[in-house]
C-alpha cells in the first residue's frame, strides 16, 4: 500500500501550484515531507495528472 494515496498528491500539487504554497507548507497539511512535493511538482508539470496516479509494481518473472 502506498503512503499517500493520489488524491492526497495531487491537493499538495495543487497547493503549490494553484494556491501559491510553499512546498514545506502544502506538505506539512498532508504529513508528507517537502521533497516528496518537490517530486510530485515535478512529475505533475513533466508528465500531467497520470503520473501521480498509483502503479501497481509487478514482480520480475524473468527465469534464469
Amino acid at each position: 500500500m502506498a503512503k499517500y494515496s493520489f488524491e492526497q498528491k495531487l491537493e499538495a500539487v495543487l497547493g503549490v501550484l494553484e494556491r501559491n504554497l510553499s512546498k514545506r507548507e502544502s506538505g506539512r497539511q498532508i504529513g508528507a515531507y517537502e521533497s516528496d512535493v518537490r517530486k510530485w511538482v515535478r512529475m505533475y508539470q513533466e508528465h500531467g495528472i497520470e503520473r501521480l496516479v498509483m502503479r501497481k509494481i509487478t514482480p520480475n518473472t524473468k527465469h534464469f
